[in-house]
């Protein structure tokens, strides 16, 4: 059991870690986009998440892990919608229906 912990939890830091990671390249690439409260809100959930990281209770990392995907997920959408502005770029109603001449 203290084998099963201790590598749950190293595997919930990595992924903290990594999550953290891709929030700061996101928040460079559209962070501005953003509204305050939602920057702030990034911020107190990036801070807990550190906090929760230095220690090594797992229900307290995982709750700061999904508090912080809750923060940054008006991130993700405004990226996930910039791929599908790219995607569909140059494409007709009638393409993207399958009814195009």
């Amino acid at each position: 059991a203290d084998d099963f912990t201790t590598r749950r939890l190293i595997e919930l830091k990595n992924k903290a870690e990594s999550d953290m990671r891709h929030t700061e390249k996101a928040l460079a690439q559209a962070g501005q986009r953003l509204t305050e409260t939602e920057r702030t809100e990034i911020g107190s959930a990036t801070a807990s998440l550190r906090a929760a990281m230095a220690g090594t209770d797992l229900p307290v990392l995982q709750r700061a892990i999904d508090g912080f995907a809750a923060a940054t997920n008006p991130l993700a959408t405004i990226l996930m919608n910039e791929v599908v502005k790219r995607s569909l770029a140059g494409s007709s109603e009638q393409s993207l229906r399958g009814d195009a001449p």
